[in-house]
């Protein structure tokens, strides 16, 4: 299936035939059978934004849910390239910009309300995999490190 997505994303990834692919491998990317494709994802969410019809709430909010415990850059990139209130997924939209102000007291408090976190790991393309909350606790030691 990574080859496919691979195949998809080099082509011409932009018409309606290629939701149900990414679709897919989204899916595989949550029950950590493949790892975490930013492209991927990423052209998911234009798509959805290209053909509004065919936009879905949860897998909009699960690539960002995954983006988020991936790399605070992508989380953010998607934050701010799309309107995700609009695709379903304010709630995760949230998280990232409590997460990138910042606000790591608030952000727990609101990423603990969020059942879907719960349970949620993220295969990392070298392999490793990681809880949510253990990629975004390295995140932070990360940020903290810097300061």
């Amino acid at each position: 299936m990574v080859d496919s997505i691979s195949s998809l994303l080099s082509g011409d990834c932009y018409s309606a035939s290629s939701i149900a692919p990414l679709e897919a491998h989204l899916s595989l990317q949550l029950s950590g059978s493949a790892p975490y494709s930013f492209p991927a994802n990423r052209t998911l969410l234009k798509l959805y934004q290209f053909f509004p019809e065919q936009a879905k709430a949860a897998p909009t909010a699960a690539a960002l849910r995954l983006a988020l415990a991936a790399s605070q850059a992508d989380a953010l990139a998607l934050a701010h390239l799309y309107d995700l209130s609009a695709l379903g997924a304010s709630q995760v939209s949230e998280l990232a910009a409590l997460f990138a102000a910042g606000s790591y007291p608030q952000f727990w408090k609101a990423a603990g309300a969020q059942e879907e976190l719960k349970g949620l790991k993220i295969q990392l393309e070298s392999g490793e995999k990681r809880s949510f909350e253990g990629a975004m606790r390295r995140h932070v030691v990360v940020a903290m490190a810097s300061v």
